[in-house]
């Protein structure tokens, strides 16, 4: 389902992905607010994953921290 999403990204939306060699370890995907009571120009966190047992060692925040940097 997320291959899916990720290949149809709308304008303004990014997905970050981590990997270790050719297996996928985590991905992180931001997109513009669809919110109609928020500012213009605000920003989600749509999903963040990190395979379990990478947990801990700072795959997520490297993820979530590109994402909120695309947001900008």
């Amino acid at each position: 389902r997320w291959r899916e999403r990720i290949e149809q990204t709308e304008p303004g939306a990014a997905t970050w992905l981590a990997h270790v060699g050719a297996d996928l370890i985590g991905f992180c995907h931001v997109h513009p607010s669809q919110d109609v009571d928020v500012p213009p120009h605000t920003g989600e966190v749509q999903a963040i994953y990190v395979r379990p047992d990478y947990a801990g060692a700072g795959i997520g925040t490297l993820l979530l921290e590109a994402g909120i940097r695309s947001l900008r």
